[in-house]
């Protein structure tokens, strides 16, 4: 019996086959990758705005239960700034060219006493003097956002008279939020009644470095009256 040998065809695909195939391969595994980059993108883009989201609110609502205690909003050339937790460091302390609506200060009366006050102040500074690293480890930013600015808040050491007519420094610093979007991060404005200040409408807009991109998240504004005015 004779038997035939197999073709070429018959014996495997061809050269041209077989680089059509690894091409279809590649752009299959090209189209994958991409769904799976694009997936991961916006699954860390939506957990740092809710991330975001979650943190503003948060200061926001520590901010209003503060100013509704007030009774009495002092103009910030009343009041000094220290910092007396970072030697010689002027990161935490407010710039010089603060415009009014980047900084609000108020007198609280103390809970000790009715005859002692504390006085607060919420203001900004660009995140990255936060990361200075000639700042202890535990008050310096690990990342700052480029551009973004943190919220920081102020108090004075102790408590004082409430009938003084001066005020002590405040020294006190802390971060509060580190990173807000620049320009509209935070913005706070007088709310009066007759001529007479009764509270602020202030708003707060997280922005965020997350891998290449930045995230700008919702921007919260809301009006506080304080109620010992």
């Amino acid at each position: 019996m004779t038997h035939l040998k197999p073709s070429s065809r018959q014996a495997g695909l061809t050269l041209i086959e077989l680089l059509v195939a690894m091409l279809m391969v590649s752009i299959l595994f090209v189209a994958v990758y991409r769904i799976f980059n694009l997936g991961l993108t916006t699954s860390m883009e939506t957990s740092t705005r809710a991330d975001l989201d979650t943190e503003t609110q948060k200061v926001q609502q520590l901010m209003v239960n503060r100013i509704k205690e007030a009774d009495r909003f002092v103009a910030p050339t009343a009041v000094t700034f220290q910092d007396t937790q970072s030697a010689g460091q002027t990161a935490y302390l407010p710039a010089s060219t603060l415009s009014a609506q980047q900084i609000v200060v108020v007198r609280l009366p103390s809970k000790n006493s009715p005859d002692l006050c504390d006085l607060y102040a919420y203001y900004v500074v660009p995140s990255e003097a936060l990361a200075n690293a000639a700042l202890p480890i535990q008050r310096r930013l690990a990342q700052a956002t480029p551009g973004a600015v943190s919220l920081i808040e102020g108090r004075n050491a102790t408590p004082f008279q409430c009938t003084s007519s001066s005020y002590p420094a405040i020294s006190q610093l802390r971060l509060l939020h580190p990173s807000l979007r620049s320009n509209t991060g935070f913005v706070v404005n007088a709310y009066s009644i007759a001529g007479v200040q009764k509270g602020v409408v202030f708003s707060l807009q997280g922005h965020r470095q997350a891998g290449s991109r930045t995230i700008t998240a919702h921007s919260y504004q809301v009006k506080v009256l304080a109620r010992n005015l």
